[in-house]
């Protein structure tokens, strides 16, 4: 039995891996999309008939298996969607099996046990003992049906305190990989998210700087749409640092990255490039509008408090600005031009807007 069981444990658990694998971007929860619940539960109910099949035997009479447990999972984690679907799978197949009269007797056990599932899922919140009491409720159902088809003490005890044990291994250790694989793929979101952002301002890094303006360039090419680029440097913060200290210039970063967010518009997105440069992707903006949105952060930030340990300070920005397709038509091209404008800025006195162009850098 131990080793059927095994066997039993490594198909659930294999399973799980693949699903949560494959299923890496849509945790299973009851917040996840329809469609992929119902998926879900169809797979699970699949499963459950493998399950079936690799039943686990107790003695030369009796063959007990673990088709509850795919029920189980889904109620629990996926809610009532899942767990009907499952469970409509297993009933068929186990219909499909054939056996008379006697196929009714797993057949109200998977109808009752999913009725209870669901209704402790949703009363339960604690996976742990939401599975406890669904297990507890089941494997008496169980016990009850026993009755009527075992006629020794000994072997109905031999029966009951054996599925007893299989049930609440195999739940058991399905939940726990659940819960592992759950908390392995939230780590790995936490992580990815992280990796695109500026751990100082909260803003998009230059990893996601770079796929960003990727994708808004491709869009804009379809669509014949136009891009303009930003790019905008804080003017003599190393003056700042010397004379504040590093803290005041982090807060200065932080505050800028806000007014920055504060000043575009929804579909435009905020980076911070590294230091004290930041970009900004203006997606469906001609040049007038890319100029007019850069002189708005510029006076913005110009007259704009910025709040430190020990005082107010105020500081100025330059800007460079770039057009795709009207100055640039590829991506490296349209990032150059953006730096030229900015240089050009900081050569022409700072605090001011340049926009690039094909003929020369003009104000």
């Amino acid at each position: 039995m131990f080793s059927q069981l095994f066997v039993n444990l490594t198909i659930l658990v294999t399973f799980l891996f693949f699903y949560y694998q494959v299923f890496r971007e849509h945790s299973f929860s009851r917040v996840t999309p329809i469609p992929v619940r119902l998926f879900t539960g169809i797979l699970f109910g699949l499963l459950g008939m493998v399950l079936i099949g690799f039943g686990i035997r107790v003695n030369e009479y009796t063959l007990i298996d673990l088709r509850h447990i795919p029920i189980m999972l889904s109620a629990l984690f996926g809610g009532w969607i899942p767990a009907v679907a499952a469970a409509v799978i297993i009933s068929f197949s186990r219909i499909a099996i054939g056996g008379g009269v006697i196929v009714l007797y797993p057949l109200s056990m998977i109808i009752f046990s999913t009725a209870v599932y669901v209704f402790i899922a949703r009363m339960v919140r604690n996976p742990w003992l939401a599975a406890f009491y669904m297990l507890l409720c089941s494997n008496i159902y169980f016990l009850i049906i026993m009755m009527y088809q075992l006629n020794t003490v000994d072997l109905y005890t031999e029966v009951a305190l054996s599925y007893w044990f299989v049930s609440f291994a195999g739940a058991f250790a399905a939940v726990y990989m659940v819960k592992r694989l759950t908390y392995s793929n939230q780590l790995l979101h936490k992580y990815r998210a992280e990796s695109l952002k500026d751990p100082l301002t909260g803003l998009d890094n230059p990893r996601s700087f770079a796929y960003s303006l990727t994708k808004n360039l491709e869009q804009a090419s379809k669509m014949k749409q136009s891009v303009s680029l930003l790019m905008i440097d804080i003017d003599h913060f190393k003056d700042i640092n010397d004379c504040h200290g590093h803290t005041a210039g982090d807060d200065i970063l932080r505050q800028l990255g806000t007014v920055l967010l504060e000043m575009v518009r929804p579909e435009d997105s905020v980076y911070r490039k590294g230091g004290e440069e930041f970009t900004i992707i203006l997606s469906n903006c001609p040049a007038p509008k890319a100029v007019d949105i850069a002189e708005r952060i510029r006076e913005r930030v110009e007259k704009y408090p910025f709040l430190t340990d020990h005082q107010t300070l105020y500081i100025t920005v330059s800007t460079g600005v770039s057009i795709f397709p009207g100055t640039a038509v590829e991506e490296r091209e349209l990032f150059k031009q953006a730096d030229d404008a900015l240089y050009q800025a900081k050569n022409q006195g700072r605090n001011q807007t340049c926009m690039y162009s094909k003929k020369d850098l003009i104000k």
